[in-house]
């Protein structure tokens, strides 16, 4: 998936960061990264 590609470029640890920016966007539906960022029970 694209979101395992983008993590995988590097460890920088802002890219977790960026995705759970781009995620909590509610206009743009990204399931797949919405699932991934999602709080764990």
């Amino acid at each position: 998936a694209a979101v395992d590609t983008f993590l995988g470029v590097d460890e920088d640890p802002d890219r977790e960061l960026l995705l759970a920016a781009f995620a909590a966007q509610d206009a743009i539906e990204w399931p797949d990264l919405d699932a991934r960022c999602a709080p764990e029970e």
